[in-house]
């Protein structure tokens, strides 16, 4: 992450998941460097479709013991499929309105594989892409946004759905809930109301 911010990057996809880090304060560190120079971190949630606020801590996060954010530059991205019905929430998606902030789409996205392939892959990581190139199209437009206004405008400007998702428990299988209490903002991406948010929020700075 130092390397990335100290090189000019804007925005850093981190498409990875951990059960455990060996020196979190660290990461912690270099989640406060980036924020210093207004970089944003767009994280993947994972795979394991986990509901995060009920398992042991997952890495990287920006969450303390405490349950306050270390910095305001993060973004933990859960995916959604194509289907605005029960199966909106992809059956992979890790979720939890204390660790994942919003969803993307990462479901049968058509992208770049090795040898020079292409063809439909799925997974968190794919969200979390898609969401860094918004945030980097916000950048390109409007570059006086610091990192926490860009966070805070993804998150904000997304489209917000209440279908009834499943979210099993061991205690009942059949559990439900509304997806937009599976994160956050309750909300999935949209480039174009970013964009709209975004112009105006430049506008005041």
């Amino acid at each position: 992450m130092k390397y990335a911010v100290d090189n000019g990057a804007k925005v850093i996809n981190m498409s990875f998941v951990k059960e455990f880090s060996l020196h979190s304060n660290w990461v912690n560190d270099a989640f406060k460097y980036a924020e210093k120079n207004n970089v944003i971190i767009i994280a993947a949630a994972g795979n394991e479709a986990e509901n995060l606020n009920l398992v042991s801590t997952r890495f990287p996060n920006d969450m303390l013991n405490n349950g306050e954010e270390i910095t305001d530059n993060f973004i933990s991205v859960g995916s959604i499929s194509n289907s605005l019905n029960k199966k909106i929430l992809s059956y992979f998606s890790n979720y939890g309105n204390n660790y994942v902030d919003l969803f993307a789409p990462g479901n049968d996205i058509y992208t770049a594989l090795p040898n020079n392939k292409h063809n439909f892959n799925g997974g968190t990581s794919l969200a979390s892409a898609i969401t860094s190139g918004v945030a980097a199209l916000l950048y390109s437009y409007y570059p006086n946004l610091t990192a926490s206004q860009v966070k805070h405008i993804l998150m904000d400007s997304g489209l917000e759905y209440t279908i009834e998702v499943s979210t099993p428990t061991k205690e009942d299988k059949n559990k439900t809930t509304p997806f937009n209490q599976l994160s956050k903002s309750g909300k999935v991406l949209n480039a174009y109301n970013a964009l709209i948010m975004a112009d105006s929020i430049s506008s005041r700075n």
